[in-house]
């Protein structure tokens, strides 16, 4: 098991495929979810997941780029 120390200086956002069977969707609290997808969602899914992640980015990214470090803390 791991844990994470410490803050990441970055938004973090999950996508997670609702089939995947390696780490089971029951195991995790994703942000997003992928209904057809397995564990390989970058790979079998990529539209799907390149249209989240340019979203989030559009959503989040120039707000986090542009703010000072109190600003993107509150993005975590």
């Amino acid at each position: 098991e791991w844990a994470l120390s410490g803050r990441l200086n970055a938004p973090v956002f999950h996508i997670h495929g609702r089939k995947d069977k390696i780490v089971p969707i029951k195991c995790v609290k994703p942000d997003a979810v992928i209904e057809n997808g397995g564990h390989l969602i970058n790979v079998t899914h990529s539209g799907e997941v390149n249209a989240l992640i340019a979203k989030l980015c559009e959503q989040y990214g120039a707000a986090y780029m542009h703010a000072g470090s109190s600003s993107r803390a509150s993005l975590n």
